[in-house]
């Protein structure tokens, strides 16, 4: 009931020819932000912490993925300890900017998408500045073997 009343607002908002960009963007995050709040006021405790620990358990899994990554670039590209300790700083600091954008209640969901957006460009750029002329060739490499491995498999199973 809850997701119909949404969607239902939502059309009615989209249909309306009357309204400017800015205005539809806010009237859009106040119903989400209108939604959030039902939904969590239709939640027990015990479903709320199990939605918590949900949660913990797939920031703990981004984070052990990370640490793969981490070890696979490590060994794949020959970075030194120098360069781990940096990638990982620079990871963090991403990490920290971006839940920053997600918290900043001031900001609209496509201000957010931007600005996230934004973060990742700059992120790349930081990570290639860390990185040899040489590992930056080898990690291209890779990245296009990646690619043309997905598409070798995407061209047979279509087959």
């Amino acid at each position: 009931d809850l997701n119909t009343e949404y969607r239902n607002q939502l059309s009615d908002l989209e249909k309306n020819e009357n309204i400017t960009l800015k205005d539809y963007r806010t009237k859009k995050a106040n119903l989400e932000q209108e939604r959030k709040s039902k939904f969590q006021a239709i939640l027990t405790l015990d479903q709320k912490n199990k939605i918590a620990q949900a949660k913990k358990e797939r920031r703990e899994k981004r984070e052990m993925m990370a640490q793969k990554r981490i070890e696979k670039m490590k060994t794949d590209l020959n970075l030194t300890d120098a360069q781990v300790s940096k990638i990982q700083e620079q990871r963090n600091s991403a990490i920290t900017q971006a839940k920053a954008i997600r918290e900043n209640s001031s900001l609209t969901n496509e201000q957010k998408k931007e600005q996230l957006m934004n973060l990742m460009k700059s992120s790349k750029e930081s990570m290639n500045n860390i990185l040899t002329a040489e590992q930056l060739k080898k990690k291209e490499d890779m990245r296009n073997n990646i690619i043309n491995d997905m598409k070798n498999k995407r061209t047979n199973k279509d087959s």
